[in-house]
């Protein structure tokens, strides 16, 4: 009777919490419509024009990643919805599965962790920001960037996928046995998100390689036919995306002129401040993993939450660091993407592998527990700060 009624009530707030996220991502999609600001006007004119039985010629245009716009389309059109009310009621669907997916997963992962902790993170999970340094840098968001894009739709719209891929790489690194269906489900849904973003599987492919990378220098061996079976979960999605690169960089049918290398080529248009911009973006989650190793010791090397947090980061940073498109579009800064999706994956497992660690007797455990609350409460606090910002002023700076 106790479990039927936490489940009742788990349900409850996932309905109001996720009633509250529609209720915030339709007035701040309206807002930006008003202003003009933010990539909604643009993504919007695109759904606008979109048609699926021109979805040919959609693709060859370099509308590769068309997810978003097709629903946008589909709800305009055939629903008789106006479209940025179309436009706000797809994003608000995206960012409230990611938010069900991510509370329902946390509630599996660490059950008995103490219910109004674990209801107070998982809801700020769609909220957090960065840390906020005036003095390093005049921008909350450029140069920082954020694990909460509210100005993107198309990040909104990869995210779910992204966090279910996640979810699924964790159940196959855990298992013991190989389960195909498994591995057949994770592929459907990494080709699903390269269709809604391929910054997601641009960061998660180069992480797994490192994963594997620091499994074999941890353990001095590898699971080769787990691995084998894992990438092959990756092919179909893989073969997606890079068709998308090609028509994006190197078809000549865009404004691109293809992928550039340098550090800080673009990223250092924004700030001087690399380390600064890294700690504001990251804090929690650097802090769990901190709090993990001196809690595990060795054994941190063989938890498979945090060497994929730490992968993903990696892979997500450089990817931001090194990488620029280059031509007119070089200012947009488009290889940030992977890394604000990594961000906010890592926020998620942060906070199962923060529950876990402090829900368990040790000697820090309290210190832990209140320095992370404090921590996590200083993002979620700016991150609704930045949100009434944008209320007001329609702008994403």
């Amino acid at each position: 009777m106790e479990s039927a009624n936490l489940r009742s009530k788990d349900l409850v707030i996932k309905m109001v919490f996720s009633l509250l996220l529609f209720m915030v991502t339709y007035r701040l999609v309206l807002t930006y419509f008003e202003t003009g600001f933010s990539d909604f006007p643009y993504h919007s004119q695109v759904a606008e024009g979109f048609h699926l039985s021109n979805l040919k010629a959609e693709i060859e245009s370099g509308n590769t990643y068309f997810m978003w716009s097709c629903l946008v389309s589909l709800l305009h059109r055939r629903g008789n919805v106006t479209l940025y009310g179309a436009c706000a009621v797809i994003t608000a669907l995206a960012n409230a599965a990611t938010l069900y997916i991510a509370m329902d997963y946390i509630g599996k992962k660490v059950p008995k962790a103490e219910y109004a902790s674990r209801i107070y993170l998982c809801a700020g999970l769609l909220y957090v920001g960065p840390l906020f340094f005036p003095w390093l840098n005049a921008d909350y968001y450029l140069g920082t960037w954020s694990p909460n894009t509210w100005h993107n739709p198309t990040n909104s719209m990869v995210r779910p996928f992204a966090l279910l891929s996640v979810i699924l790489i964790l159940e196959i690194l855990e298992a013991e046995d190989a389960k195909i269906k498994t591995h057949l489900l994770l592929a459907a849904v990494l080709a699903l998100s390269v269709i809604a973003k391929p910054s997601f599987l641009q960061g998660i492919a180069p992480a797994m390689v490192l994963y594997v990378l620091f499994e074999l220098a941890a353990a001095r061996k590898i699971r080769l036919r787990k691995y084998l079976l894992l990438a092959s979960a990756f092919i179909p999605a893989a073969g997606i995306m890079l068709f998308q690169l090609w028509l994006t960089f190197y078809s000549g049918n865009t404004v691109s002129e293809g992928v550039g290398f340098g550090f800080l080529t673009t990223l250092g248009r924004y700030t001087e401040h690399v380390g600064a911009a890294l700690l504001a973006c990251t804090a929690f989650p650097l802090f769990v993993i901190v709090s993990a190793a001196a809690v595990q010791k060795k054994a941190v090397w063989r938890n498979p939450r945090i060497m994929l947090m730490i992968s993903y980061l990696i892979a997500g940073w450089s990817e931001m660091v090194f990488l620029y498109e280059k031509g007119e579009r070089e200012r947009h800064a488009n290889f940030t993407w992977g890394y604000m999706l990594a961000v906010f994956i890592a926020f998620v497992l942060s906070v199962i592998e923060f529950l876990d660690i402090t829900g368990t007797d040790g000697k820090y455990r309290e210190a832990v527990r209140k320095a992370g609350i404090v921590l996590f409460s200083c993002h979620f606090l700016l991150g609704i700060w930045y949100i009434g910002r944008m209320l007001q002023h329609g702008s994403i700076y």
